[in-house]
């Protein structure tokens, strides 16, 4: 008898195997793993000879057969730029079979050999994830149609088992969340082989792994994430922003790629994403940044109107390097910190913030919160410092609000060694954070609290940039929101005068040192509200 290979995932081999063993047949099971850059390279040649087999790409196997080596070198530049583009996912990811046959098909569309290298090119600068996950839902869909009857009009078939109604089933096996399917105008007496036929496919989708139970790989679950974040259902909703956000999962270097494309394409250009988005999308940025990196939260927004967010990463690249991602969020609402807080400033008096998720958190400075309400969901709260230049925005967390909502905390929070803690609500100077607690204000300070209140809110506004200078973009410090009137304006001109602010291009640098000497308080002084008197006769005399 000659012998049997049954090829399969993961849970139909343990299935079948199960079978076998019931009826005394010890079967051997070889795991196929992904594929390295070598043979992922030999996998995309190989299946550009099966596509040129094909009625469709007939003209493709003269081009394969003349032009060999270009299409080998651009196959290993698609497997080099995937391995860079999802580095963090490892060869899950450029090493995979659907991937790859992904890259085959779309190096196959090129009909001029003498184009396939620019193309690549084009790709790989471009959003290649993206446009590769969108080809293999496309011929996941294509292979599903081919299955229904005849009797199906095309112009139904060609609505069925689309991108979106995919990845809604795709999230509902995930997060065992219930989908909220599209509209269908298939007729009832098909409705039975259609999910007949979904039945049997989804368990094998490319973006499930071998069980067909979750997730393959970090790029195919921020996708199955980022479009369960907008779906229409309350619970798949609730399940995918806990997977996201303050679940046991590690931040996906991914989502925010994936996740800017599916708001564009839910909400166009004018992103305003719900709060309970945002912290997850700035981890996602910290996941994928280097050691060398700064990244930082900054959410700013007056009562009554949209708040703005800026995410930005700045390392020690050549000038001009530094990038910004740019959204908006509502107030209404609430900021989740479940892991930890680090890298933050938010100022914004009708936002939420709640901290915690049940566990230990730690605050990385610089951290400043100036917000409507402030919770605290766990047990335990230990402040460090990240001040890597030495200029002391890094080494300050300063918290404030109009009310503490709740607070678990047992013992007061622990301040690690150069690092500061203030915190302002009523009831501050009440166990366990009595310790910290700012100081009120004197009564010659109140004479002169809206100076002091817009000097501190221009110097922390600067970030520490690269080669250690703190530094904002010219059109958030001139913003009105931070002038907020005209003592603002002639603060801010005051200390371009005397040298404190500079402006370089489109930046303003703020001079720690001239801070000190000319207004006699430091970047920590001020982000703590400590004023002195040299600094009250300083903003008296603007005044």
């Amino acid at each position: 008898m000659l012998p049997i290979i049954l090829f399969g995932r993961v849970g139909i081999i343990e299935e079948a195997w199960l079978i076998f063993a019931e009826n005394g047949l010890t079967c051997p099971v070889f795991d196929i793993e992904f594929f390295d850059r070598r043979r992922s390279e030999l996998f995309i040649i190989a299946a550009l000879g099966r596509l040129a087999q094909t009625s469709r790409y007939r003209a493709l196997s003269a081009r394969l057969r003349d032009h060999e080596s270009v299409y080998e070198a651009a196959a290993a530049n698609f497997v080099t730029g995937l391995e860079r583009a999802a580095s963090s996912d490892g060869t899950r990811f450029s090493g995979y079979a659907p991937v790859l046959e992904a890259v085959a098909t779309a190096l196959g569309e090129i009909p001029n050999p003498a184009n396939v290298r620019d193309t690549v090119q084009r790709t790989l600068q471009g959003q290649v994830l993206q446009q590769l996950v969108e080809q293999i839902l496309s011929r996941e869909a294509a292979k599903l149609r081919a299955q229904l009857p005849e009797q199906v009009p095309d112009s139904v078939k060609v609505e069925l088992y689309g991108r979106d109604e995919q990845l809604t089933r795709l999230g509902g096996v995930v997060y065992h969340a219930p989908p909220a399917l599209p509209p269908s105008k298939l007729a009832p007496q098909f409705v039975g082989a259609y999910e007949a036929a979904v039945s049997g496919f989804m368990p094998n989708h490319p973006f499930l792994d071998g069980t067909g139970r979750v997730a393959s790989g970090a790029v195919f679950s921020a996708v199955i994430n980022a479009h369960a974040l907008f779906s229409s259902s309350k619970p798949m909703v609730a399940a995918a922003q806990k997977h996201a956000g303050d679940g046991p999962h590690t931040p996906n270097p991914f989502l925010i790629d994936f996740y800017i494309a599916e708001a564009q394409r839910v909400l166009g250009e004018n992103l305003v994403v719900p709060p309970e988005h945002v912290v997850a999308l700035y981890e996602s940025v910290r996941a994928r940044a280097t050691a060398a990196d700064m990244v930082r939260l900054t959410v700013e927004g007056d009562a009554g109107e949209e708040a703005d967010i800026e995410i930005s990463i700045s390392g020690n690249e050549a000038p001009g390097s530094d990038r910004r991602i740019l959204m908006r969020t509502f107030q209404a609402g609430a900021l989740h910190f479940g892991r930890q807080v680090n890298g933050v400033l938010v100022d914004a008096s009708e936002l939420d913030v709640v901290i915690g998720s049940g566990n230990p958190v730690e605050m990385i400075a610089p951290v400043s919160l100036n917000v409507s309400r402030l919770s605290f969901e766990c047990p335990e709260l230990v402040v460090t410092r990240a001040d890597r230049n030495g200029n002391g925005e890094g080494a300050v967390v300063t918290l404030e609000a109009r009310e503490l909502l709740r607070s678990d905390l047992t013992s007061p929070p622990i301040v690690r060694k150069g690092a500061g803690l203030s915190v302002w609500w009523p009831g501050a100077t009440a166990y366990p954070w009595s310790q910290f607690a700012g100081m009120a204000e004197s009564g010659d300070e109140r004479d002169i609290s809206e100076g002091l209140r817009a000097l501190r809110r221009l110097v922390i506004a600067f970030r520490s940039h690269s080669k250690g200078r703190l530094a904002r973009l010219q059109d958030k410090i001139e913003h009105a929101r931070m002038t907020k009137g005209r003592l603002g304006v002639a603060i801010r001109e005051r200390m371009v005068k005397d040298g404190i602010l500079s402006l370089e291009g489109n930046i303003y640098f703020l001079n720690s040192t001239a801070l000190g000497q000319i207004v006699g308080a430091t970047y920590q002084d001020v982000n703590m509200k400590r004023f002195n008197d040299k600094v009250r006769q300083y903003i008296q005399s603007i005044q």
